[in-house]
């Protein structure tokens, strides 16, 4: 009997964890696992299913208490599974480890981890954002592996209290801010990987309390000044510690109590001063085990002569590009240390005034004779120093004439010039004169300089030779689009694993096919060649660039059909080649990218793309197809993009094709699909997907099936706005939905009336009886005498100004028929306001409909000839209407004080004459447009929205800098540093209150004419008041109005602190003064 009991106790709780599993697989994407084996067939024996690990399995002292046939374990890394974990999966009884690493559509939902007695767990490289219920596990979990997840923000709290940790590896996770004291409490630690985050400071006394540690890796982060305070000898475990690729500067820690250690990294800092002379004095090693210990890229100046304590080691002692210029000759004996017994002192550094590529001889390259140099251990010959390569650049492109802003010559600290970035060893990393007026050749010596990492020549009138380009041992990213650069030859040179990653030339007229030298750069991970006119068909070669991830070839004129190669880039996660003349069905190789993340192919001329469309049901990560304006045929597939995020946000335009049939009712699977097919011949939409209401952007819970597509027999495509719905056709449309128009050729019929019957029927239609001011309406005088019209010369109206004069009702639309009306302002009235027949006023230049109650701007884009555009204060909703870029003379725009939200879109660009732009106090969020393309830009408002991320650098680049220009991005969560890039506009008012700034870019601080000469008075406090600082403006505007101390402010240029009555007054005082001022500026 109690045997039997024991058999229904275990059989039941095995159909538990069945269920559990079951559960697992039909919420991360199951059917489409790379390898599913027995979950997709449900087989009885869970312990054959892949990835499951049962207690049979493992060493019976691991499992006492479990049941042979409980799962244990689960470990499904790169088999793409997608979605999000059930919080039920951390229900399973006897749960021990977990690893569901590389799958990058993943989402590890942690909530109800407490439940499992898990004591690994590694969720790497997935789209985990959160680990927000983890302490749960503080008792039991001993391994914890999350790097490669989108955390962001600081170290999360919840991590510190898994005190039984032992192993914890946080690299490349988007983590912020300062290393926290409390790590102190994971005493436990013996490996800690925080590698390539954000961190910021100084490493914490709190590490060398980690007693257990024998791997530490803090590489690739922004840690800051000395070691001093760090005791070291605590870490006695010690055997491989990380810090390159940081800012750490002073003396280079000792290290001398470590015996065990096999690998020290403090390479690419800024260490200066003697390598200590007990350095690793208790470091042993056998003739099996190289000790590795690099101290190159350093400031470091003297060699000891104890060195020559460490002979019995086989040690790899790096130390080139510093300041030695003596080396201690009784180390060239110490036969132990690779490259010394056959290269004696050169196998440690390079002689003065030679080099090679590892600062010291090997095999591969011995120290080759050069005239420059006066340091051992150089690692390139510089034909010149990096001043007079600096200095002829200048020169060579007309840097005195032409050059928006100047380099100052005479002031050698180059590392100080605009445009100019350096490492902690005065070497130029970093040259960006984007746009700033250059022209002639770049001298090829600029590919001399030895640590130039990115070079950003764009959009100036230059040629840039490649001659030497093999020489940039460093280089990882060239910009030089919309240049006059033709000559591709000389790329054949480089090395097919050198350091290019990021090339761009958009917009180059290369006028022939893609440069077959490009496609031979093997280590691209950017190639963009947007409208740079190419021809004939995409290169098959372009499959060699295996490791690009980014690939844009819109806007030329390629043809022919997509070569299969294409799916040879693996790693790709962005593709556009739209706007070209390309043919034929998609190979089905370019379906399956496992990392494409957005496709575009929208807009082929010609035939463009055919054949059914494709499902993309192998793409877990897309989240963007474009692929409107082609010849697909066929129905909406059941699979479209099956393995995506099933709560992400979707985008799939599909626009104007040939598709037909039904919107399939399987999409409804989807929580936030933006699924665009108007303009097909679609006869049928599943009645499921109208009650979705985050499809659309949220359309469809406002307006049901329409927000998809039109019903038959009506026009507009889709609805998008409340008061604009799909319009009733006047002649039998047929029975397709999404039409875009009716094509019957009816138009409202025409008023036939004089100008004053124009005016008449306003003053009828819009009460006019109950006006304000209706002076001499209606009356025998001329019309012209009527109060608020305007006329020329000849007696026709140009203006009608009727601002806050109570006018109620339809505003009728004959009122675009007035031939000469220039001028029509209506703020402040309670009336219907309508833009149909708008294309009849040729000649509105300025139109003022501030305060009018106005929900949509459908239809504005057909006004031929308006300049300027005022909509405040109304109810405008959802994104910025594309309409509004059809208005080429468009000068001044003002959205301000809407409901308008998501971002600033990229079309603005093509608004090539606008001079102002004012959207303030609406409900934009993501990143910040750089409005880079839009030279004539004088006046930008954003305050008070939603904005993220960092300033771009790019911002206003085409600006004239002659001009003064307004910049107000106050009061969002823009975060980083003001880019040092704004100084190319010397007359620039610039206001960035209340966001999440952390610091200002190099030269700002002594721009003198910035905000009203405010700079020149108080430096950076002109700009944003620093951090633990807060002022009414945000910044100091005046000697009784300084930044004063506030413990509240995190970030510059806060007010937090600022008397609030100071600061509501003169807020409120500005706002209506600009209000005013705007209004009074169109009017007149």
């Amino acid at each position: 009997m109690r045997w039997t009991a024991v058999v229904l106790l275990v059989t039941t709780a095995f159909a538990d964890e069945r269920t559990l599993l079951r559960e697992l697989f039909d919420n991360t994407g199951g059917p489409s696992w790379s390898d599913n084996y027995g979950w997709s067939e449900n087989l009885n024996n869970l312990c054959e299913w892949t990835g499951v690990t049962c207690a049979s399995e493992m060493s019976p002292e691991s499992v006492v208490g479990i049941p042979a046939d409980s799962v244990v374990g689960i470990e499904l890394p790169r088999n793409f599974l997608s979605g999000r974990i059930p919080s039920t999966f951390w229900t399973l009884p006897y749960l021990i480890f977990v690893d569901v690493s590389f799958n990058a559509g993943l989402e590890v939902n942690l909530e109800g981890v407490a439940n499992a007695k898990l004591e690994w767990l590694s969720f790497d490289e997935t789209a985990t954002r959160s680990v927000e219920g983890i302490s749960g596990l503080a008792s039991t979990l001993t391994s914890l592996h999350m790097s490669g997840i989108p955390l962001e923000g600081e170290f999360p709290t919840e991590v510190l209290q898994l005190t039984a940790l032992e192993y914890l590896f946080m690299s490349s996770a988007g983590i912020s801010g300062t290393i926290p004291a409390e790590i102190a409490q994971l005493s436990q630690l013996v490996e800690l990987d925080l590698s390539e985050n954000a961190l910021t400071g100084a490493i914490p006394n709190a590490v060398t309390l980690l007693f257990n540690l024998e791997l530490l890796s803090l590489r690739s982060n922004r840690l800051s000044e000395n070691l001093s305070y760090l005791n070291f000898d605590d870490l006695a475990q010690l055997k491989f510690l990380y810090l390159n690729g940081n800012q750490l500067t002073g003396s280079i820690p000792s290290f001398s109590s470590q015996q065990n250690i096999e690998e020290i990294r403090l390479n690419k800092n800024a260490f200066s001063g003697a390598i200590p002379e007990s350095f690793m004095v208790s470091a042993v090693s056998n003739e099996n085990m190289t000790i590795v210990v690099d101290l190159s890229d350093n400031m470091l100046d003297t060699i000891p002569e104890s060195l020559d304590n460490l002979e019995h080691l086989v040690l790899d002692l790096r130390l080139a590009d510093n300041h030695f210029t003596v080396l201690p000759t009784n180390l060239c004996d110490n036969v132990n240390w690779p490259g010394v017994a056959e290269f004696h002192c050169s196998g440690i550094v390079c002689p003065a005034q030679t080099y090679a590529p590892q600062g010291r001889a090997t095999a591969a390259n011995e120290c080759t004779p050069c005239q420059t140099g006066n340091y051992l251990g150089a690692v390139v010959c510089l034909v010149q120093d990096e001043y007079s390569v600096l200095e002829q650049l200048f020169l060579n492109t007309d840097g005195e004439a032409s050059w928006k802003v100047k380099w100052t010559l005479t002031d050698r600290n180059y590392c100080a010039w605009k445009g100019v970035h350096c490492d902690a060893q005065g070497h130029v990393t970093r040259i960006s004169v984007p746009n700033n007026g250059l022209k002639g050749a770049v001298p090829e010596t600029i590919f001399n300089l030895p640590n130039l990492i990115d070079l950003d020549l764009s959009r100036n009138d230059i040629t840039v030779p490649f001659d030497r380009i093999a020489d940039a041992k460093s280089l990882a990213s060239l910009n030089i689009a919309f240049t006059l650069t033709g000559d591709f030859a000389p790329l054949t040179s480089l090395n097919k694993e050198g350091p290019l990653q990021r090339f761009y030339a958009d917009g180059i007229p290369i006028s022939g096919t893609l440069p077959s030298e490009i496609c031979a750069i093997r280590t691209l991970k950017t190639l963009s060649l947007s409208d740079c006119k190419l021809i004939g068909e995409i290169p098959t070669e372009i499959g060699n660039l295996g490791r690009l991830e980014e690939l844009y070839l819109q806007g030329n004129e390629l043809r022919g059909t997509m070569p299969s190669q294409i799916g040879q880039l693996q790693n790709l996660k962005a593709f556009s080649a739209a706007k070209n003349q390309m043919t034929g069905t998609l190979p089905s190789q370019l379906l399956r990218m496992p990392n494409l993340e957005a496709l575009s192919l929208a807009s082929q001329k010609g035939k463009g793309f055919s054949g059914p469309i494709p499902s993309f049901e192998a793409s877990s990560k897309l989240t963007s197809v474009f692929l409107n304006d082609n010849a697909f045929t066929g129905q909406v597939p059941e699979t479209l993009l099956r393995m995506a995020d099933l709560d992400a946000s979707l985008t799939v335009q599909l626009s104007n094709n040939n598709i037909n049939g039904t919107v399939p009712g399987a999409l409804a699977k989807f929580s936030a699909l933006n699924l665009y097919v108007e303009g097909n011949s679609i006869t049928y939409i599943d009645s499921r997907l109208c009650g979705l209401d985050n499809w659309m952007s949220g359309s469809v819970g406002k307006y049901g099936c329409a927000a998809i597509l039109c019903p038959a027999a009506t026009q507009g495509g889709r609805q998008i706005y409340e008061d604009e719905p799909c319009e009733p056709c006047t002649a039998e449309a047929g029975s397709l939905l999404g039409q875009k128009s009716c094509g019957d050729g009816s138009e409202s019929p025409a008023f036939s009336g004089s100008e004053q019957e124009i005016l008449e029927l306003l003053y009828k239609q819009t009460g006019g009886v109950g006006w304000h001011n209706q002076d001499l309406w209606l009356s025998e005088e001329s019309v012209c005498q009527w109060h608020g019209v305007g006329c020329n010369a000849n007696g026709q109206v140009t203006s009608l100004t009727l601002g806050a004069n109570q006018l109620i009702g339809n505003f009728p639309t004959e009122i675009y028929q007035l031939p000469a009306l220039q001028r029509l302002v209506i703020f402040s009235n309670k009336i219907n306001f309508s833009f149909e027949g708008i294309k009849n006023a040729a000649n509105l230049k300025v139109l003022v409909l501030d305060s009018t109650g106005l929900t949509s701007l459908r239809g504005v884009g057909n006004a031929p000839a308006l300049e300027g555009l005022n909509v405040r204060f109304n109810k405008l909703t959802g994104e910025i209407p594309q309409d509004l870029s059809r208005l080429e003379s468009l000068k001044s725009l003002d959205i301000s004080d809407n409901q308008l939200s998501e971002g600033i879109p990229a079309w603005m660009g093509s608004m090539k004459a606008l001079a102002s732009f004012k959207a303030s106090n609406n409900k934009f969020s993501g990143e910040l447009y750089d409005f880079a393309d839009m030279p004539r830009l004088t006046y930008v408002d954003l305050s008070n929205n939603g904005l993220t991320g960092t300033i771009p650098s790019t911002i206003l680049m085409n600006a004239d800098p002659s001009k003064k220009i307004f910049l107000s991005l106050s009061n969002n969560r823009l975060s980083g540093e003001i880019p040092s890039n704004l100084a190319a506009l010397p007359r620039l008012d610039l206001n960035v209150a209340n966001n999440e700034i952390t610091s200002i870019g190099d030269g700002l601080c002594t721009m003198s004419s910035w905000n009203e000469m405010q700079v020149s008075y108080y430096g950076c406090d002109g700009i944003a008041c620093p951090i633990g600082t807060s002022s009414a403006a945000g910044r100091q505007t005046a000697e009784d109005r300084p930044c004063s101390p506030c413990s509240k402010a995190q970030f510059m240029g806060s007010t937090v602190c600022a008397t609030s009555d100071a600061f509501s007054s003169r807020s409120v005082v500005g706002l209506l003064f600009a209000t005013f001022v705007g209004l009074i500026a169109l009017i007149a």
